[in-house]
Formats: structure tokens, C-alpha cells, sequence
């Protein structure tokens, strides 16, 4: 990672934001640049070099995609991490293609831990790898790759490793992985994610019944990566 990344932050909280700003530049560590509004930050998305953009899914959740599509004819290959609330529906997101999605509240140590991991992973290119127990997890591509073994991954799987990676803690609990992945759908509950985490594991574990990489525990799921 080179020195002072540029990151841009989209949020229209002049609170969180004056947090966020002051705590990425305390070191000179990061370059930030802020704007609330999608369209004030076209001009420098396009013309200068961004290496991350920090997006609040709360106030900006609908220009989540314009921001990509933005980026695409821009051709800039530019991470997007969503700051993301307890209401939406992390798959959504994939379909956006946003890899990388940090749960409010969070802590600014995560949340510089989490940049760096993505900028390092998107400087790799668009088939970044994260080591994931004995496998290379590509989230872009929806594969775990082992030796000349390829698993391939659905959204949701990809959405679930991906959360539990990127987690403010190594253990994730039931209804915050669920509500992650599904939002608040009525149609999804505790057995809908059990479902999910039995087949990831016929998947991705040597012995499913003692799983050594998707791990329950007392409070939730944790991924030994």
C-alpha cells in the first residue's frame, strides 16, 4: 500500500463524518476527502486518484450503484466499502458489486484495519485473494480455490464469508449475520441461516460435522481466516 492513500468519504452526518476525518488524518496516515452528495464528488471520483471510497448506506444507499457504474466508465478499479446500517440487506449490495461491508457502529481501528486490507487486496486486481483456513477466497469471482480444487460460492455464501471476515469481532451472532444477509425479510429466520451454513460447510469443510473454518459458537458463527 503506498503512502497516504486517498480515501473519499460520502456522508452527509457532519458529526460522524468530522469523527471519522480526524481520526483517519491523526497520524497523516490518510489522505480524506468529504462530500455529502454523490453529484459533488463526480468531478474528483473521475479525475483524480482515489484509492478507497467510504459510503454511509444509510443516507446513500440508492447512489450505491451510481457511484459503481460511475467507477466502471471512469474505468477506475476503486474498492467501495459500504458503512452499513442495521436495516439493509447486505446481498444487495453484492449485486452491486461492493465487496467490502463494515457494520455500524464500529470501531476506528476496524475501520483502518478493514481500508488497508482492501486497498492491499484491490492493488492484487480484480482477482484479489483473502486466505480463508486452508483455501484463497475470491470474493469478485465467488470461489474459495485450493490447490487445483475451485468451490464455487452462491451471493449468499459469498455475502456470509465475506461479513464474517470483514466482522468488528470474531464472533458474529445469529441475528446479525441473518439480518446482514436477508435485511429484515419476514420470510427469513435463524433456520434460513442454519440452512445457508450447513451447505457452505458441505462445501468448504474437510469433516462438515467438526468444522475447523466456519466455526459455531456459544453466541454466533466465527471464521478461522
Amino acid at each position: 500500500m503506498k503512502l497516504q492513500p486517498h480515501i473519499m468519504l460520502l456522508d452527509n452526518d457532519p458529526e460522524f463524518c468530522s469523527i471519522v476525518i480526524d481520526q483517519l488524518q491523526i497520524d497523516n496516515e490518510f489522505i480524506v476527502s468529504h462530500y455529502d452528495k454523490i453529484r459533488n464528488a463526480v468531478q474528483t471520483i473521475v479525475t483524480s486518484q482515489i484509492d478507497l471510497i467510504l459510503v454511509s448506506s444509510v443516507v446513500l444507499r440508492r447512489e450505491t450503484n451510481e457511484i459503481i457504474n460511475l467507477l466502471g466508465k471512469a474505468q477506475k478499479n476503486t474498492p467501495v466499502i459500504l458503512l452499513q446500517d442495521n436495516s439493509d440487506n447486505l446481498e444487495e449490495t453484492y449485486s452491486a458489486n461492493v465487496q467490502y461491508v463494515i457494520k455500524k457502529p464500529f470501531r476506528i481501528s476496524t475501520l483502518i484495519t478493514s481500508i488497508i486490507k482492501c486497498i492491499n487486496n484491490f492493488e492484487q486486481g480484480d482477482n484479489s485473494k483473502i486466505s480463508v483456513g486452508p483455501y484463497l477466497f475470491i470474493p469478485k469471482r465467488k470461489l474459495m480455490i485450493n490447490d487445483s480444487l475451485e468451490i464455487r460460492l452462491t451471493d449468499k455464501e459469498t455475502a456470509m464469508i465475506s461479513y464474517l471476515y470483514f466482522s468488528n469481532s470474531d464472533v458474529v451472532g445469529r441475528d446479525e449475520l441473518l439480518h446482514a444477509i436477508w435485511g429484515y425479510n419476514p420470510d427469513a429466520n435463524t433456520h434460513t441461516l442454519e440452512t445457508h451454513v450447513y451447505r457452505l460447510r458441505q462445501k468448504i469443510e474437510k469433516n462438515p460435522s467438526k468444522a475447523e473454518i466456519l466455526v459455531t459458537e456459544e453466541k454466533g458463527y466465527r471464521l478461522n481466516a
